[in-house]
């Protein structure tokens, strides 16, 4: 959830733990396209890291059209 939203991190700055690791998380990179994860979107991990959904059908997809 994005900050100041039910379930996400606080709007501003704070101290707390829960928030300070939504933070992290949404500022980890795909491993595929280099971009932040972002809120509000969906994420696979895999192990090695986090890629977006988006990122892992579209090369699942260019996969299955080889």
């Amino acid at each position: 959830p994005a900050p100041g939203s039910l379930g996400g991190p606080c709007a501003e700055a704070c101290d707390h733990l829960d928030c300070a690791a939504e933070r992290r998380l949404a500022e980890a990179v795909c491993r595929y396209c280099g971009s932040p994860l972002g809120y509000e979107t969906d994420f696979v991990d895999i192990g090695s890291g986090f890629i977006h959904a988006a990122c892992e059908e579209e090369s699942i997809e260019r996969c299955l059209s080889r």
